[in-house]
This record gives C-alpha cells, sequence and structure tokens, in this order.
C-alpha cells in the first residue's frame, strides 16, 4: 500500500520533498518567469516582422566600419571558383573582429555554391609573425587614437555602443597598443635624433671637429630646509 503523503509535504519534478508552501512559492515564481519569457519573444517576433531587414532575410545587422574601396575590390573580383558576380545580399555569414569583418558570400551562381571570404578593411601582420589571421588596420589605428586622446578602452567602448558599432575587447585593444606603442617609441627616437642633428648643424662652425659645443638654457629647482628655490628668479617658495 503507498504512502499518503500529509497536506504540508509535496514532491517536486525531480522527485524530492518540499513544504508544501515552499513548493507553490517555487512553482510560481517558475510560472512566472516563463511567462516574461514568452512575452519577450512574441514582442521580438513582433519587432522582426516590422522590420524590413530581418524580412527580407539579410543576415548583417548594425553599423559597421568599412573600406568602400576594399570591399568594392573584393566584390568586383567576382567568385573564386567560376568568376560569377558576388553580391552583397548574399552574404551569409559574418565574422567580427573589432572594427573590421570577414564577410562570408555565396556565389550567385546556382550552380556553383561557393563561399567566398570578403573583408571589409585592410589586414596586415605584426612584426616578425606569419601565422593567424591577419590583423584590421582599423583596430590598430584605433588603439593609437586611443593613446593620443589620452583614454581606456573602456571609454572607447563606452563611445562605439553608442553608435552601434561592435566593441573591441580590452585584450584586442591592448595587443593593439602594445604594437603601435612600439612604433610610437622608435619615431620619437628618430625625431629626438633629427633634432639633436640639426641642432648640431647650427652649432658647427667652420672647423671640421666631431665635438661640437652647443648652448643651451634651462630651468632647474632643488630643496633647501623644506623650501623650494626657483633658478630664474632667485626666490624662495613655500
Amino acid at each position: 500500500m503507498a504512502a499518503v503523503l500529509p497536506a504540508s509535504v509535496r514532491r517536486t519534478d525531480k522527485g524530492r520533498f518540499s513544504k508544501a508552501k515552499t513548493f507553490i512559492r517555487n512553482k510560481n515564481a517558475a510560472n512566472r518567469l516563463k511567462a516574461s519569457w514568452y512575452a519577450l519573444e512574441k514582442q521580438q517576433n513582433e519587432k522582426d516582422e516590422r522590420d524590413p531587414e530581418v524580412c527580407s532575410g539579410f543576415p548583417l545587422r548594425g553599423r559597421q566600419v568599412v573600406e568602400l574601396n576594399v570591399l568594392a575590390e573584393a566584390l568586383d573580383g567576382g567568385c573564386e571558383a567560376c568568376g560569377a558576380a558576388l553580391r552583397l545580399s548574399d552574404c551569409i555569414k559574418e565574422t567580427v573582429s573589432g572594427l573590421g569583418s570577414l564577410l562570408y558570400i555565396s556565389c550567385s551562381n546556382s550552380e556553383c555554391g561557393e563561399t567566398n571570404t570578403c573583408r571589409t578593411n585592410k589586414t596586415h601582420r605584426s612584426i616578425g609573425t606569419t601565422r593567424g589571421r591577419p590583423i584590421f588596420d582599423v583596430n590598430t589605428k584605433l588603439a593609437a587614437g586611443m593613446l593620443h586622446a589620452g583614454i581606456v578602452p573602456t571609454h572607447v567602448n563606452e563611445l562605439l555602443s553608442f553608435i552601434n558599432i561592435p566593441s573591441l575587447g580590452e585584450s584586442a585593444l591592448k595587443a593593439r597598443e602594445r604594437e603601435v606603442g612600439l612604433q610610437i617609441e622608435n619615431l620619437a627616437k628618430e625625431s629626438c635624433l633629427k633634432g639633436l642633428e640639426s641642432e648640431r648643424s647650427l652649432w658647427k662652425d667652420d672647423s671640421e671637429k666631431e665635438n661640437v659645443e652647443i648652448g643651451a638654457s634651462y630651468d632647474m629647482g632643488w630643496k633647501k630646509r623644506g623650501k623650494a628655490r626657483n633658478s630664474l628668479t632667485g626666490t624662495l617658495q613655500n
């Protein structure tokens, strides 16, 4: 004979026993969550029905940074297999890499069906690397602009999110920052050497001496018993 459960005890779907109040509370919460999920799904479906882009079946959404000449050259080049024309509307998939993208476009020739890969921006490789996916130039330029503006990856992604452009991960931006940072340091060193050579040529006399005396003006300060002395005015500053 089967045991009869008391009214204060219920069995869950997984076979566990729980108090009747707890069982009813959890069941009501699950029903509310399910109802809210169905409502959101219904709202999204109604929105998609009103959206002409969704109705057309075009998979790309949002805004992208595109170099028009690069994309136009890839589309005008035609299919790699049969040479048939490529159309942007035949794009079946997109791989986003920062501000650049790889578009997978199906051949317009129904007998071919080849999937072609088109880049939206120019690419390059880091110095000394030959393997892996190429780096989009626009991502490196974004890192250079971030350094020039004196902001951090969080600020960059906040700006991109407001204009509905895919953002970059902090690690990706830091990698591009390290890449462009080396070039900026090298350029700064070259600029300093050019400035020194130019100054040397201005101070160089008619003699062919290797060492040239160069005049310079500078300012400095030093501590004196808790106060700072200014070398230009000769006054003490607290």
